[in-house]
C-alpha cells in the first residue's frame, strides 16, 4: 500500500475526484485537508497559494491508474500528485506495549490490517499477471488479422477479455473487429463495457457513435459525440463526425452552422466543403452549395465527386448544358461512378437526347449491381438527385 496525496485547487473539484476514485476502488481512507496554503516567491515576496489536499491508501499497482483518472477527470485542476510507501499505519504501532486488554486488542488490529495488506499485495500481482496474459493475446488477434483470419483474431480477443474484465483496450479490439464482421450489435456491447471501464475516453464514446449511426441511432450518436467534445472540446474531428449526426437527424441549420465555423479554421478542407455544399443543397439553397463545390473543385479538381455535386447544383438551378459538363468530368475520371452516370443520364433526359439518357441509365444500373460499397459523399450525391 501506498499514501497518495492529490492537491487540487477548489473544494468541488477535490470531492469530485474523492468520489470518482472511490467509487472506481482506487483510493481508500480518504481524507480532505482544506487548510493548506503552498509558498513561492514571487518578484521577492512571499506568495500564499491555497490548495485542497485529497489524501488517502491505494495499491501501488494502481498508482499509475490513479494519477491518469485525476488528470483525465480534472484536468489542471489538478496541481501535483505523490505518494509514499506506508511504513506504519497508526502511530501506537512503535509505543511499547502490555498485557492489557486494550493492547491485545490493538495487535489483533495490527495482525488483521497486516492480512488485509498481504491479501490486496497477492491481489494486485494476480491482477497484473492476467493484465501481461489479456496484453498477449490483443497482440496475437492483431497478428491474426493482418494475416486476415478473422475468426481467429476474434477467438483471441475473447480470450483476451476472458482473461481480464477490467482490460478496455481488449473490448475495443473485439468491438472493432465485430464492427468490421458487420455484427454492430455485438460491436455495441462491448464498447458500453470499454466505456463503462473508461468512463472518461473520448476515443469510446467516437467510436460508439459511429456504430449507433450503423444501427440507425442518429439521436446517440449525437449524444456521444457531444460527450466527447465536452471531454476534447478543441478536437474539430469529434466536431466533424457530430455535424454527419446532425444532417442525418435532418437538423440541417446545426450542421451548417458548425461546418461554417470549422471552415474558418480549414478553409481549404475539401471534406469540410462538400458538406457544406450538400448541406446547402438540403436547405434548397442551389447557388451557395455551388459556391462550396466550386471552392473544393480548386482545392482537388480530379476528385469525381466534386465534379458529380457540382452538376447536381447546376441541376437545381435549371443550368442543364452546364450540368452535362460537370457531370461528363465526374465519369471522365471514374467510369464506375454510378451516380455521375445517373445523374447524367437524367440532363440527357431534359436536353431531348433520349438515347444517351437511356445509355447513360443502363451505365448506372450495371456499376451498381457490381459496387460492393459507396462513400458517404455519393450517398449524399443520391438523395440530391433530382
Amino acid at each position: 500500500m501506498i499514501h497518495i496525496t492529490i492537491q487540487t485547487r477548489t473544494v468541488e473539484a477535490a470531492e469530485q475526484l474523492a468520489k470518482h476514485l472511490i467509487e472506481k476502488q482506487l483510493l481508500q481512507f480518504a481524507t480532505l485537508d482544506t487548510d493548506h496554503e503552498e509558498l513561492s516567491l514571487v518578484d521577492g515576496q512571499l506568495h500564499r497559494d491555497k490548495q485542497l489536499l485529497l489524501q488517502g491508501m491505494t495499491k501501488a499497482l494502481l498508482y499509475r491508474e490513479v494519477e491518469a483518472a485525476s488528470y483525465a477527470l480534472l484536468g489542471d485542476d489538478v496541481v501535483r500528485i505523490h505518494a509514499g510507501p506506508i511504513t506504519h499505519m497508526d502511530p501506537w504501532l512503535n509505543a511499547p506495549t502490555g498485557t492489557s486488554s486494550q493492547s491485545i486488542a490493538m495487535k489483533k488490529q495490527l495482525i488483521i490490517l497486516l492480512i488485509c495488506v498481504l491479501a490486496s499485495a497477492m491481489e494486485a500481482k494476480a491482477q497484473f499477471s492476467n493484465r501481461l496474459d489479456a496484453v498477449q493475446w490483443v497482440q496475437q488477434g492483431d497478428m491474426q488479422l493482418r494475416l486476415g483470419n478473422s475468426e481467429q483474431a476474434l477467438r483471441l480477443y475473447t480470450m483476451a477479455v476472458e482473461t481480464d474484465r477490467g482490460f478496455a483496450d481488449a473490448y475495443m479490439k473485439r468491438a472493432a473487429l465485430y464492427e468490421r464482421l458487420g455484427q454492430p450489435q455485438m460491436a455495441m456491447a462491448d464498447l458500453n463495457q470499454a466505456l463503462a471501464l473508461n468512463p472518461y475516453s473520448e476515443y469510446i464514446y467516437d467510436r460508439r457513435a459511429k456504430v449507433k449511426l450503423l444501427l440507425n441511432d442518429v439521436k446517440g450518436a449525437d449524444e456521444d459525440w457531444s460527450a466527447a467534445i465536452q471531454l476534447h472540446p478543441y478536437d474539430n474531428l469529434l466536431r466533424e463526425s457530430r455535424i454527419d449526426a446532425w444532417l442525418a437527424a435532418g437538423e440541417v441549420e446545426r450542421a451548417i452552422e458548425q461546418l461554417d465555423s470549422l471552415l474558418l479554421d480549414k478553409p481549404k478542407d475539401v471534406l469540410l466543403l462538400l458538406k457544406s455544399g450538400a448541406a446547402s443543397l438540403e436547405m434548397g439553397d442551389a447557388r451557395t452549395a455551388l459556391k462550396s463545390f466550386d471552392a473544393a473543385r480548386t482545392q482537388s479538381p480530379r476528385l469525381a465527386i466534386v465534379h458529380d455535386l457540382r452538376g447536381v447544383a447546376l441541376m437545381r438551378q435549371n443550368l442543364w448544358k452546364d450540368a452535362l459538363a460537370a457531370l461528363d468530368s465526374a465519369v471522365l475520371l471514374d467510369p464506375y461512378f454510378d451516380l455521375a452516370w445517373y445523374n447524367r443520364g437524367l440532363v440527357n433526359l431534359q436536353l431531348g437526347n433520349a438515347k444517351r439518357a437511356r445509355a447513360d441509365m443502363d451505365k448506372a444500373l450495371t456499376f451498381a449491381a457490381v459496387r460492393t460499397s459507396s462513400s458517404n459523399g455519393r450517398c449524399c450525391a443520391s438523395r440530391m438527385a433530382i
